[in-house]
């Protein structure tokens, strides 16, 4: 999914659970508006358990993963057209897509704050981005894996690599202004199968969440964590006299439909308004030049086109017959043009540039 995991997926170990953590991508499927033409995206298809459903849409089907194990089994499944092998957060689609669909991934990338207005970007006018993400981290099953590794080996776990999502009201107030959003909760109470060893809710969390806490350490080390979190799991979840678990688990959800092309507006320091600047997702993958302020801009697929007015002049900037028109990437565009998040460097005179859907 992304550079953080310096171990594959183990699709086999993932897949014990499949059943589980298939029906909030259902749900979330089922929560899905009207969409225009473009393909579908898989963004983080795992091993394309979700892959059946969104090829129902009857759109073209590409799934995108990190993990070479994963993208194994989705292919086997036979129902995308295209699979990439590439970073989440640094992956772009060859054209805008009708559906960015993304179940129980996003999560482990970090920077949400410029990850989806750059996944926004990308869509057509019309489409979607649909998100679920598991919200379980202040739940005793998570909380007590850091916990205890914490105690048992201080300073040996990276918390930054645990996986994490923003609060609700921070995504609400993230992406309100960009599109029609809906957001809700769901907590699902998941009754686990008995395993032939330990707890269910040890092997459900030990699959996924608490893989980072388990990279950090050795197999002895691994297999006395496993121990002192078996001893303390049962008297939170306990286990009935067949072995299964009753597991209460939360995930978050939202969609967020662009209503046009996201357009950008720009205000200089010399008071005059600026023309209103078209961000429009590229058909294909450009690289980017150079930009006429001889600042570089980093050749990112999925471009989108700016165009500025000098507000002296009240008419295209120029420079002799030619106005100039610059590339950028969404990325860029999320970093350089949304409010609070950075200046607008590679164009001068800017004061400050608001987005908003058109």
């Amino acid at each position: 999914m992304s550079r953080m995991a310096t171990t594959d997926w183990n699709p086999g170990t993932y897949h014990r659970f499949r059943g589980l953590r298939l029906r909030p991508a259902l749900d979330l499927l089922r929560a899905l508006g009207p969409l225009p033409e473009g393909a579908v995206i898989d963004l983080g298809c795992g091993a394309g358990d979700v892959g059946p459903a969104l090829s129902g849409l009857e759109r073209r089907l590409e799934g995108v993963d990190l993990s070479p194990a994963m993208l194994e089994s989705a292919r086997a499944t036979g129902c995308y057209d295209a699979l990439h092998e590439a970073d989440l957060s640094a992956w772009a689609p060859d054209g805008p897509p009708a559906l960015i669909f993304s179940n129980a991934a996003l999560h482990w990338l970090k920077g949400h704050e410029t990850l989806l207005p750059r996944l926004l970007l990308m869509l057509a006018p019309g489409g979607t981005l649909a998100v679920q993400v598991p919200a379980q981290n202040n739940a005793p099953s998570h909380r007590m894996w850091l916990a205890l590794a914490d105690e048992h080996f201080p300073g040996r776990v990276d918390h930054a690599k645990i996986p994490g999502i923003l609060r609700p009201a921070e995504y609400h107030a993230l992406l309100e202004p960009l599109g029609e959003i809906a957001l809700w909760e769901t907590e699902y109470y998941q009754l686990l199968d008995p395993q032939e060893e330990g707890h269910p809710v040890r092997h459900f969390t030990q699959a996924t969440f608490a893989r980072p806490v388990f990279e950090a350490l050795n197999p002895a080390e691994q297999a006395q964590l496993i121990a002192a979190y078996e001893e303390v799991i049962a008297k939170v979840y306990p286990v009935d006299a067949q072995g299964r678990a009753l597991f209460p688990f939360r995930r978050l959800f939202f969609t967020v439909t662009v209503r046009g092309a996201m357009r950008v507006r720009c205000r200089s320091r010399h008071g005059g308004p600026w023309q209103t600047s078209g961000l429009k997702a590229a058909s294909s993958r450009t690289d980017v030049g150079r930009a006429a302020d001889g600042h570089a801009l980093h050749g990112l697929p999925a471009l989108c086109e700016v165009r500025r007015q000098d507000p002296r002049r009240h008419r295209p900037w120029c420079c002799g017959d030619a106005s100039w028109t610059w590339r950028i990437s969404p990325l860029d565009a999320a970093a350089y043009l949304w409010p609070n998040l950075a200046q607008y460097r590679h164009f001068p005179r800017t004061r400050h540039a608001r987005a908003y859907p058109h």
